[in-house]
């Protein structure tokens, strides 16, 4: 150095003479002493272009200062001679990087690893991994979450994230990362695995130590887990491919009852890819026209006269065949497509309804029974799809019965408003499932309803259990008291028709009086129907009573 401008005392406490003749790279950090000199090279052949770098220069008490380097070369001037370098102090521009750097490779709760940072470690560990030492990914969830965060609150909450990552953290080995990677999921990235069974071992040791209860503002909370393991089997494998893996498997444990773990199988893969192949197929349905409808009649069991029919959506596959609805209806459920589907079977029931009243007259009463769910009840065109469905097919509103399943009934006030806005416009609203789980009496005091349907699970076990037998006698006395219909579901054998009839059902359905039919088979079947006192009583109905 021949020369330093007196701004060297300001920002490096230096005098501009103490330092007149010693090497610039002294005052430089060993590790970026290879930078500057790279800079100089390139300074040095390139006369009329300034080169700037960043290195940290010492201050004279000892301290590193993070400053950006502008060298210029003018030996080719002759007052100069010489490599100008100007230093601009950019400590703090340096530190925000930081922060910011940090701020997005960290969840801001747990101040843990994120997604994507724990996504690159996973990829960095891949790479350092040798033949016989892999690395696992598990993936944790905390099962309920939802609960500790409604009893406790949102601060609580998220001071409970952060117990969670600190016993995780301490669980772990030096070199392992644990991450949060979702509201309540955490993920455990196990760096090196010698021996297939470390992944289990580390996670029955997860849930040994979550046994322990956390306190969260002087209360305890025990909290549940489910996990899913995923160990690096290909040398192909991706930190997302395992990340993945972690997770199919996780939804396993979550699927199979919680508060386990599951570890990753090549044919869960094919099962979640069968999933996604199902969901794009079922979004194609109705326009391919694959979807039909079965009807299954409702009668009095006093008589056999039939009161109605309940729609039930069938899906003709071109290659599974015929799809069961318990396979497609919670699929359609969660991703939305039960609106346009519950869309069309409104449509199609009113119409084959209105059919069967032109064809039959004496069947004009009859009503046309629709399951709504409750992502169908909380949609907002709930009301104008049912007035579309009876308009377009001239069906009286007063023949529709919309089908509320168990727990899709009283979720927010503008779901209520709209049932009460159908009712008042002729729709007859009926609580399929009662008795089953907790169920929603609620329903009865803030809904019209006009028809109570008795769980089939009582149904199957009335006549063998005592206990079964006393709820739907408790069932069918609080809908007939309270001036409802009162319908049991599944009747299957002659004994349980004699035991509704004995105390007192009105109505009921199940595959002792009939399975449910397609459409052309609903009209042979009311041609085969007796014509008796202005009703249709179903011709194969045994009028079977006790003694």
């Amino acid at each position: 150095m021949r020369f330093l401008s007196t701004s060297i005392d300001r920002f490096f406490a230096y005098s501009p003479t103490e330092l007149v003749g010693q090497p610039f790279a002294e005052l430089l950090h060993p590790t970026d002493k290879p930078v500057f000199e790279g800079g100089v090279q390139k300074a040095l052949t390139a006369s009329a272009h300034p080169i700037t770098l960043s290195c940290r220069v010492r201050h004279k008490l000892g301290s590193w200062t993070h400053c950006e380097i502008t060298i210029t070369n003018m030996l080719h001037q002759s007052t100069l001679q010489a490599l100008v370098l100007n230093i601009r102090d950019v400590t703090d521009r340096k530190e925000m990087e930081e922060r910011l750097a940090h701020v997005a490779a960290h969840d801001p709760v747990t101040s843990l690893p994120n997604r994507m940072t724990f996504r690159t470690e996973a990829d960095a560990a891949l790479e350092r991994s040798q033949p016989g030492r892999g690395i696992a990914v598990l993936a944790l969830d905390i099962d309920d979450f939802k609960v500790v965060n409604d009893a406790l609150g949102q601060r609580a909450g998220d001071d409970l994230l952060g117990m969670i990552g600190g016993r995780l953290s301490k669980i772990v080995r030096p070199g392992d990362v644990v991450a949060r990677i979702g509201a309540d999921e955490f993920a455990v990235l196990m760096a090196t695995v010698v021996h297939e069974d470390q992944p289990v071992r580390l996670t029955e040791r997860i849930f040994e130590h979550f046994r322990a209860p956390f306190r969260v503002e002087e209360r305890e909370v025990v909290l549940r887990l489910s996990a899913g393991i995923a160990v690096q089997a290909r040398p192909e494998d991706t930190g997302e491919t395992l990340m993945r893996n972690a997770d199919i498997a996780l939804n396993a444990a979550k699927s199979a009852g919680k508060g386990r773990w599951v570890q990753y199988g090549p044919e869960q893969h094919a099962s979640v890819s069968d999933r996604m192949e199902l969901e794009v197929d079922l979004a194609h349905a109705l326009e391919r026209r694959q979807l039909v409808l079965h009807y299954q009649p409702a009668v009095r069991l006093a008589d056999g006269a039939i009161v109605g029919f309940e729609a039930f959506v069938r899906w003709s596959h071109p290659r599974r065949g015929m799809v069961s609805p318990a396979d497609f209806i919670p699929l359609a459920d969660e991703t939305g497509l039960i609106v346009p589907l519950q869309r069309w079977v409104l449509g199609q029931a009113c119409a084959d309804g209105r059919q069967w009243q032109l064809g039959y007259p004496v069947a004009s009463g009859l009503t046309m029974s629709v399951n709504v769910s409750q992502r169908g009840l909380a949609h907002p065109d709930l009301v104008a799809d049912v007035t579309q469905a009876c308009v377009a097919a001239r069906f009286d509103p007063l023949h529709l019965v919309l089908e509320l399943t168990q727990g899709a009934t009283l979720k927010g006030k503008e779901t209520i408003d709209r049932l009460i806005e159908l009712h008042q416009r002729g729709v007859k609203l009926a609580l399929d499932d009662f008795g089953a789980d907790s169920a929603p009496l609620s329903a009865l005091r803030d809904l019209p309803v006009d028809i109570v349907k008795l769980d089939q699970s009582f149904v199957a076990r009335m006549t063998s259990s005592p206990t079964d037998a006393t709820v739907a006698r408790a069932v069918i006395d609080l809908g007939n008291t309270l001036g409802m219909m009162t319908m049991a579901d599944g009747i299957e054998r002659a004994e349980q028709l004699v035991a509704l009839q004995r105390i007192g059902c009105t109505a009921g359905q199940g595959y002792y009086l009939s399975r449910p039919l397609p459409a052309s088979g609903i009209e042979r079947l009311l041609g085969d129907c007796t014509e008796e006192a202005g009703v249709l009583r179903l011709a194969s109905f045994k009028l079977e009573r006790a003694g």
